[in-house]
């Protein structure tokens, strides 16, 4: 009969504590179908395996007698559902692993954990407000997606602490803003992309200590042609990469991806098309040739930029000729019907073009600094004149041409 009571004194020992938990402030909230349900955790991981069990409530340490957030927690589900991190609650020791198969909405207000995996069998996570990780983002399976503003920071410094696939088939990045702590010198990915495709990014040779954030926007296609109207951009993607960071002035190289919505490289030569800052009509995108290959589908930089909009372009767009691909027709024959200007195709494409033109004898008989192909072959005699053409490219770089003009003059009727 003691041993009876004592059974019953142990079980209204656990129910106070039970109800004690009850009415602490909610750090952890799961929803769906209704169900209320409270979880004690001390030294050991929860598995949540009911595909229609939740939670409202906290973990609680019955050594501390508290709430606390230092544990590994795997939450599957095969519903959607939402979580939400209380703005209150203190989880930067807390490993959350989400392997449901359905969608998850990820509510939180200011919030950091230690890491965050995703595994998601094809489902995805929908992130509502600022997360900060301190040690990892795991991209195993699923996207992650930013919501409206929504924010997503992994504060560790360390190359390795975003792990995802990193190869063409892979459906698992973030779609929206990652922001990532990194070091001077190091190499850092950023998987992102837009809800269709994966756009990774990587970057390189930093000049210094950063908070780097780069966004795939899949509008900002639309963006260079409404700002710059030029029509003969030819964009292999559907948008761009806005890269953010908080040290004024530094600099490093990025690899872009080359992959396409479908997830295939893109045909033909790219080179990349950059802008500081905001777009501004008056002033002119660089197009930047300097590129080399990096691992499987990047195209690095190797002139150091930094914080600014990029894009690629095909390499045969007027802006971007390379510095033998100017071809002149060199002999001029006049007559009555006959064009007798020297004219450059497509003079409309280039920075500037200056021009000087000798006769036979080494006189100067034509000079100007903006070339406006108004050369006027019909005003000199027949012979062979000598001209010095340099083309001045908008990202900086010129070419540089010199060669003979023949003209003919036909006998008329």
């Amino acid at each position: 009969m003691l041993e009876f009571f004592k059974y019953v004194l142990k079980m209204v020992v656990k129910l106070s504590k039970i109800l004690l938990l009850i009415v602490t402030v909610t750090c952890f909230v799961c929803n769906a179908y209704g169900q209320n349900s409270d979880v004690c955790v001390g030294d050991v991981e929860v598995q949540m395996n009911n595909s229609s069990f939740c939670f409202v409530g906290g973990f609680y340490d019955d050594s501390s007698a508290g709430l606390v957030g230092d544990a590994n927690f795997y939450f599957r589900n095969n519903f959607p559902v939402d979580i939400f991190l209380a703005s209150e609650s203190d989880f930067s020791g807390l490993n959350l692993s989400v392997e449901g198969r359905a969608d998850v909405n990820l509510i939180c207000d200011d919030a950091s954990l230690t890491s965050l995996t995703l595994n998601m069998m094809n489902s995805d996570i929908f992130l509502n407000g600022e997360l900060g990780l301190t040690s990892h983002l795991s991209l195993v399976s699923g996207k992650l997606l930013l919501e409206g503003v929504s924010h997503l920071s992994v504060l560790s410094t360390s190359e390795n602490a975003v792990i995802f696939n990193n190869v063409s088939s892979n459906g698992s990045y973030v779609v929206g803003a990652l922001k990532r702590s990194v070091l001077e010198g190091g190499t850092y990915f950023f998987p992102v992309g837009n809800a269709d495709s994966y756009h990774p990014v990587v970057v390189t040779d930093l000049n210094s200590d950063d908070l780097v954030k780069i966004t795939y926007d899949s509008s900002l296609e639309e963006a260079w042609r409404s700002v710059y109207k030029l029509e003969d951009f030819i964009f292999p993607l559907s948008g761009g990469w806005r890269v953010e960071d908080e040290t004024v002035g530094n600099t490093y190289n990025l690899g872009l991806s080359v992959l396409n919505d479908n997830g295939d490289v893109v045909e033909g030569e790219v080179d990349v098309f950059y802008t500081e800052s905001a777009l501004d009509p008056l002033v002119k995108p660089i197009v930047d040739r300097s590129l080399s290959s990096f691992g499987n589908y990047y195209l690095l930089t190797q002139e150091p930029k930094g914080a600014g909009l990029y894009s690629l372009i095909e390499s045969d767009f007027g802006l971007n000729k390379k510095r033998d691909d100017i071809d002149l027709v060199n002999t001029i024959v006049i007559n009555s019907t006959a064009q007798a200007y020297f004219i450059i195709p497509k003079l409309q494409d280039y920075e500037r073009v200056s021009m000087t033109v000798y006769d036979s004898w080494g006189r100067i008989i034509f000079d100007t600094k903006v070339y406006a192909n108004d050369f006027n072959c019909r005003n000199y005699p027949s012979g062979t004149y000598y001209y010095h053409l340099v083309v001045y490219l908008s990202d900086g770089s010129e070419i540089v041409k010199d060669d003979i003009i023949e003209v003919l003059r036909e006998k008329e009727n």
